[in-house]
């Protein structure tokens, strides 16, 4: 399946304990994910825009590894296919 074809999937996939509320200008979503758990590549079907508050995790992205603790801020373009794995915290 390549980045063409594959199905987006939700902000919350392999999160056990999720909050969502859908507002006029977006979806805010408040996530945890067990530690390690670990995503394969996928796609979202609108841009992401987050805040790591606790925990941390390493995503692939656009061909590069990156580190995100807490307090970190990133964005995920519109169907960018990237991976994800979640630290030793969740």
């Amino acid at each position: 399946m390549n980045a063409r074809t594959a199905r987006h999937v939700p902000v919350t996939l392999g999160s056990p304990e999720f909050r969502s509320v859908d507002t006029r200008s977006g979806v805010v979503t408040h996530a945890w994910f067990p530690p390690g758990t670990a995503l394969p590549p996928h796609t979202h079907d609108r841009p992401i825009v987050a805040v790591m508050l606790e925990g941390g995790f390493r995503t692939s992205i656009a061909r590069r590894e990156l580190e995100c603790s807490a307090r970190c801020f990133w964005t995920e373009p519109l169907g960018e296919r990237h991976a994800n794995t979640a630290g030793a915290e969740g």
